[in-house]
């Protein structure tokens, strides 16, 4: 995968080999392999994070399956998350409260930066969980006015 000397005991060497990897297009078959043999299954959640981020929904399957059943219930948390965020982003996005309440603190705290949409961030503003979403929803909005 990279040329490097790393020490595969510490974690932290290795999670460094995978950022690089990240860095480097053209590497995802080998760091899906990788990842699939991972041992610690916090460093395999971190690198399909990453990679959930830039690839399409319909190529997410095997990196979700290279995770460990164990860890796997927050892969599939954070994949259902970037489906909603990519829906809530464009400017005409609609949302409920109820969706808005059902939504991870993640989820929210990307939506509230992402968002083009009006209506999604007076959602967030008055629904949001935490004051921090609320108010950076208010404030995005006073700019928009």
């Amino acid at each position: 995968m990279l040329d490097v000397d790393v020490d595969a005991r510490d974690e932290h060497q290795r999670w460094d080999v995978y950022r690089q990897a990240l860095a480097r297009p053209g590497l995802e078959p080998q760091l899906l392999a990788t990842t699939a043999n991972e041992p610690d299954g916090a460093i395999a959640v971190g690198v399909v994070f990453e990679m959930l981020e830039r690839l399409d929904p319909d190529a997410a399957a095997p990196w979700i399956e290279a995770v460990p059943a164990s860890h796997r219930d927050k892969v599939l948390t954070r994949a259902g998350d970037l489906a909603i965020l990519r829906a809530c982003v464009p400017p005409d996005a609609a949302a409920s409260s109820d969706a808005v309440d059902s939504w991870s603190d993640w989820l929210q705290r990307r939506l509230v930066d992402d968002t083009a949409s009006l209506g999604v961030l007076a959602l967030l503003e008055v629904h949001g969980r935490t004051r921090r979403v609320r108010g950076r929803a208010r404030s995005r909005l006073a700019a928009k006015r």
